[in-house]
């Protein structure tokens, strides 16, 4: 579950980043509540399902990474 919400999260957040430079705030937030699910799980959420929500802030946080880079 990891490595699959990793690899959507980075997915996710290179199209939005893409598309336009201001979508950044937007990842930004998006990764800050995957992060927050993923660690403390608001709700009941099973292992796989926290595993998967670091995976996809990780990938979210990657992908702002390589477009800094881009710059």
């Amino acid at each position: 579950p990891y490595s699959k919400g990793k690899r959507w999260g980075y997915a996710v957040a290179n199209k939005s980043l893409k598309y336009s430079k201001g979508n950044i705030y937007k990842v930004d937030k998006a990764m800050q509540t995957c992060a927050k699910n993923g660690r403390t799980g608001t709700k009941k959420l099973s292992q796989n399902e926290r595993q998967a929500y670091r995976g996809m802030a990780d990938g979210m946080y990657d992908a702002i990474l390589a477009a800094e880079r881009r710059k």
